[in-house]
């Protein structure tokens, strides 16, 4: 087997492309960085957030919609990381999931890089502790067994997404010089370079 590891704005455990033919949830674990008011709730080892096992996702499945957010209450609000996933889950049909939603993942709100290697590393501690080692080819095995290699393809989206955001930030910023050149531009007049 193999598990996803989707770094996101978090996901619609409702989904159907979460669900085995089981009826369990894919979903291993879900760490929900934006909730903050449920302290024992944490992952050990980290100092914010939510985390709900898939056996907190297959309670709150089994109760009416209106009712599972009682157990576990992370939503998508904007939709991006449910589509990811799903994406994933709908090409790797046989595929766990490990899901991390960023706290800062409104329509507003930058993420801060921190948040992003923490989830890094919960996703990496995670694939550990499943012990689902996935073969890659053209990479050594001992990086392969590390990092595993769907979580290594989703890593690498990461960073490029990660990237792409904060090319948009600094546009938006008007930081164009320093995207253009490759150099930061002085503060003097003939535009010079530190």
């Amino acid at each position: 087997g193999c598990i996803l590891c989707v770094i996101d704005s978090g996901i619609d455990y409702n989904h159907g492309a979460f669900v085995g033919s089981d009826g369990r949830s894919r979903i291993l674990e879900l760490w929900d960085q934006s909730i903050d008011d449920i302290p024992d709730r944490r992952p050990e080892g980290y100092n914010m957030g939510a985390r709900y096992t898939r056996e907190d996702i297959d309670r709150a499945l089994a109760l009416p919609e209106v009712q599972r957010k009682n157990i576990v209450p992370s939503v998508d609000i904007s939709g991006h990381g449910t589509s990811v996933a799903s994406i994933g889950a709908t090409v790797a049909t046989e595929a766990d999931l490990i899901i991390v939603k960023l706290s800062g993942t409104s329509e507003d709100d930058f993420p801060r890089t921190t948040k992003l290697m923490e989830a890094i590393d919960f996703c990496v501690k995670k694939i550990k502790k499943f012990s689902l080692i996935v073969g890659v080819f053209g990479v050594k095995q001992s990086f392969a067994q590390f990092f595993g290699g769907t979580s290594l393809l989703i890593l690498v989206g990461v960073v490029l997404d990660t990237l792409q955001q904060i090319e948009s930030h600094l546009m938006m910023r008007h930081y164009d010089g320093l995207l253009e050149t490759g150099r930061i531009r002085g503060p003097r007049s003939n535009g010079g370079a530190y």
